[in-house]
């Protein structure tokens, strides 16, 4: 008995510290499993999360930790259905969901999360338009304005709703917080020649302000500020500034900003995006006033950076000699002189994305050479040591890569990668006659820019 009640007085104070409590009543779910996470992961902020199984009894998720509070989700995994809810530091919720389909019919203890169920399931009635969208942005391409107009019966009615929420919510609600930031976010139409709405666009959210971080509409702010820049580094670099400088070094916000800008300027249809990732780390790491508290992940960047640094120098490229599918040794070096520039491509013949990607490539670069009048190479790395040699031909000759081409392997332990940064799959590089990169990590999108810009 004194054991007993040692082991209660010593568990006691932790269970009366705990930060948050949540309990579950689940009846007949489909899902054994389901997993609770929070939008954004950051293991210094402690983000929390859990595995519920459904089949047990007294369902419970707590914390001993204090947490930053802001929108997390009940993911289920066969579905694919996430149910998004606020939760705050010391919040004590109750869930009861049942049957195939949660979100029907969630209730919460908490009456602003009974709000965003309802919001979710008049979104849920709208899905179907997000995937004609999807279907029509494979035949044609749509202008903002052509979205707007698609948009606007789905975009309204969340409007609305949203709108009359904000009326009943208390300001301090995270998703008021939530709520108020999509509205925002609605109402901005971006423009890359209105310099001054795109100004009062930023200032009107505080980028500080730990809950908007952990909610889904903080990365949305990024993305629809940058929209506003011409799709090139020397234009979105300027964006990156003025985000950076709105940012407080000691904030929570700060390493999730800079690792979305150094994602962003490894984004090929960016033009000039390796020296826009220079740019990055140059200014604001290496030089910057604000130093990353992760120093693994600092040492991450900058390693990537000296591979990419060496790129964007105007120096002579690596040079390759490969064998070809006749096993012939071929010289990028001696390929690149008979043609105007060349196109240095590295692709797996497996990977989804460049039987997708390639293809594109080969396509654009037809279209310059005729409209230009000039001859484009395209020496061709297949950059999967130990493919067989049917799926390498297989390949070339399924997308008809023939035209001004050849066609190399690459052996294993190549120190090729390397030089070319070419870890994955694909990636375009550009370089001219005298063998000087002009244009590195490109994609069918940015490759025609560089051209516009040339001639």
């Amino acid at each position: 008995m004194k054991i007993k009640l040692l082991i209660l007085f010593t568990i006691l104070p932790f269970l009366l510290s705990a930060q948050y409590q949540i309990k579950y009543n689940v009846k007949n779910c489909k899902d054994s499993i389901i997993y609770f996470k929070g939008c954004v992961f950051d293991d210094n902020n402690f983000i929390p999360k859990d595995t519920i199984k459904s089949y047990q009894k007294n369902l419970k998720s707590t914390s001993l930790k204090p947490i930053v509070g802001g929108i997390y989700y009940l993911q289920f995994p066969k579905s694919k259905l996430k149910i998004y809810f606020t939760l705050a530091n010391r919040d004590s919720l109750t869930f009861s969901f049942s049957g195939d389909k949660p979100l029907e019919n969630i209730k919460c203890s908490n009456k602003s999360n009974q709000l965003f169920f309802a919001y979710q399931r008049l979104e849920e009635k709208f899905s179907t338009v997000d995937s004609i969208y999807k279907q029509l942005q494979t035949s044609r391409k749509f202008s903002i304005s052509q979205r707007e107009v698609f948009y606007k019966e789905k975009r309204d009615s969340l409007y609305n709703f949203r709108s009359k929420a904000l009326k009943i919510l208390k300001p301090s609600d995270i998703l008021a917080e939530h709520f108020k930031t999509l509205n925002t976010l609605d109402e901005y139409v971006p423009s890359k020649i209105d310099y001054e709405s795109r100004k009062k666009f930023l200032d009107k959210f505080n980028l500080n302000e730990p809950n908007l971080l952990f909610t889904t509409s903080f990365k949305p702010i990024l993305t629809e500020y940058l929209s506003s820049f011409p799709q090139s580094a020397d234009s979105i670099t300027k964006g990156m500034d003025e985000v950076l400088a709105k940012v407080d070094c000691k904030s929570k916000a700060y390493p999730f900003v800079f690792d979305f800008f150094t994602k962003l300027m490894r984004n090929r249809n960016i033009l000039n995006n390796t020296d826009g990732y220079v740019y990055l780390i140059e200014k604001h790491l290496k030089n910057g006033k604000c130093k990353l508290a992760d120093a693994k992940k600092a040492k991450e960047y900058l390693d990537q950076y000296s591979k990419i640094a060496a790129l964007t120098k105007k120096d002579t490229c690596f040079n390759i000699v490969l064998n070809d599918t006749l096993n012939a040794p071929q010289d990028l070096h001696l390929f690149a002189r008979k043609f105007d520039y060349t196109v240095v491509m590295f692709y797996d013949p497996d990977c989804d994305h460049c039987q997708v990607e390639v293809p594109k490539m080969d396509y654009e670069i037809s279209r310059i050479e005729k409209i230009l009048k000039i001859k484009i190479g395209k020496y061709a790395v297949c950059n999967a040591p130990g493919i067989s040699k049917k799926k390498w031909s297989d390949f070339i000759l399924k997308y008809q890569l023939k035209t001004n081409y050849v066609h190399v392997s690459i052996p294993a332990n190549s120190k090729i990668q390397e030089h070319f940064d070419a870890y994955t799959n694909p990636v375009f590089h550009l370089i001219n006659k005298n063998m000087i990169f002009e244009s590195q990590k490109i994609s069918s999108v940015s490759l025609p820019k560089f051209f516009a810009t040339q001639h």
